[in-house]
């Protein structure tokens, strides 16, 4: 099965929340409705070690909603029921 690269538009609709400590935005693909994006910032400071994993966080799940599997290459294909492999 061949994976496919979402290629996105430069406006799309966002939908914007946060928590008492996390601000999220989800943004979605104008004609398919998918959402596409996804970042989480934390209310610390800018620069700590929070602030780094949760930017990774969210690059990684935007690349997923994306069809960018490459850091997930030694995963097995299927349908999310086998078991993940733990290092």
């Amino acid at each position: 099965m061949e994976r496919q690269i979402m290629e996105l538009p430069n406006r799309r609709a966002c939908i914007n929340t946060r928590t008492d400590n996390f601000h999220f935005s989800v943004s979605f693909h104008p004609d398919t409705g998918l959402p596409i994006e996804f970042f989480i910032m934390g209310r610390g400071k800018v620069g700590q070690q929070l602030d780094g994993e949760l930017y990774e966080l969210s690059v990684k799940t935007s690349k997923l909603m994306q069809g960018e599997y490459d850091d997930l290459s030694r995963l097995p294909e299927g349908d999310g029921a086998n078991t993940v492999p733990r290092e």
